[in-house]
């Protein structure tokens, strides 16, 4: 089931049996039929699956607008959540391809904590996004290995070229 969108934010979405965060995504959609080459986008060049994505983010339009460029583009967006907790429980089960992480989450929690948390156990690539550009956040980039970060506000075409730069860093 997902979990509930409200103007403060929400907990987590996630898939379920019946609906798709692509669902909830904001915007309008593309007429059926039309596959412009950024379907191919979303696809790994090693299969004919789309890549899977989480998205953590506390600020549920920012989540919602990230997953609708995602989902157009062809990815498979797994889930959403907003905190480190739900971060760290949905990578250990979802095993996404990609995470795109928020820095500041809700409940005061901390993207590079939660990535770290996360590829103890796994080695998924994460591409971080905070609107914070200030010497301490780049010093803890620099501390991650093998990331990437993306400063909001971010536009899709961005916002995708950073994706596809994460994942093909990661595969190499």
């Amino acid at each position: 089931m997902l979990g509930q969108v409200t103007d403060a934010g929400f907990d987590h979405l996630t898939l379920s049996d019946a609906a798709n965060p692509c669902d909830f995504a904001s915007g309008p959609k593309k007429p059926a039929g039309v596959a412009p080459d950024s379907i191919r986008r979303g696809l790994t060049s090693k299969s004919l699956f789309p890549t899977k994505v989480l998205i953590v983010e506390d600020e549920a339009l920012v989540a919602l607008d990230i997953c609708d460029f995602l989902c157009e583009a062809g990815y498979e967006v797994v889930g959403l959540v907003a905190t480190e907790q739900d971060a760290v429980r949905k990578a250990r089960d979802l095993r996404p391809d990609l995470i795109i992480m928020d820095l500041k989450l809700k409940g005061g929690g901390d993207g590079f904590r939660a990535s770290r948390r996360i590829n103890t156990s796994q080695n998924i690539p994460i591409l971080y996004i905070t609107a914070y550009k200030n010497r301490k956040t780049l010093d803890r980039m620099n501390e991650q290995p093998s990331s990437h970060i993306l400063f909001k506000p971010f536009a899709r075409g961005p916002l995708l070229e950073a994706v596809e730069t994460t994942v093909k860093r990661h595969r190499n």
